[in-house]
């Protein structure tokens, strides 16, 4: 066989491969696109918060069914916010150090312990994220080192 012919087989099951892996690549760009499809569908009629909604409508029925006692309002909450983190939310930590993009400072207690200075002293408002995304900040309140 001649080389000509050779390189321009060559050449042609080069451009075949090429449309094929072009096809493939379209047909996960398709996929992708029908799923984002359905997601948005699914956003636009509730159907994204069905599963979300049924699991926190339980909790409102025992706020309106029980006698609300201290250990019930806390189980409560604990069951919401367990719920909700079935669904991406997260707790802002507040472990020791004070991180100003997480935390908003809402009170100072004054020490003479230099350690503890910019330390979180107790959580007033538990914060929290879904995504990477701040919802809101944990309300803290900071220990000061104050010298005499």
């Amino acid at each position: 066989m001649d080389v000509r012919w050779d390189q321009a087989l060559d050449s042609l099951e080069m451009d075949r491969q090429a449309i094929i892996d072009c096809a493939e690549r379209l047909r996960a760009s398709l996929a992708s696109l029908k799923s984002d499809s359905r997601k948005i569908k699914d956003l636009a009629t509730g159907e994204a918060y069905a599963g979300l909604f049924s699991e926190l409508l339980l909790a409102v029925d025992r706020v309106k069914n029980e006698p609300l006692s201290e250990d019930l309002r806390s189980s409560i909450a604990d069951e919401i916010i367990e719920v909700c983190s079935h669904y991406g939310l997260e707790s802002v930590l507040c472990d020791e150090t004070v991180n100003l993009h997480e935390h908003e400072i809402v009170g100072l207690i004054k020490t003479d312990d230099a350690f503890k200075d910019g330390k979180v002293a107790r959580v007033e408002r538990d914060g929290y994220r879904i995504g990477g995304r701040l919802l809101r900040p944990a309300r803290v309140v900071v220990f000061r080192h104050e010298e005499d």
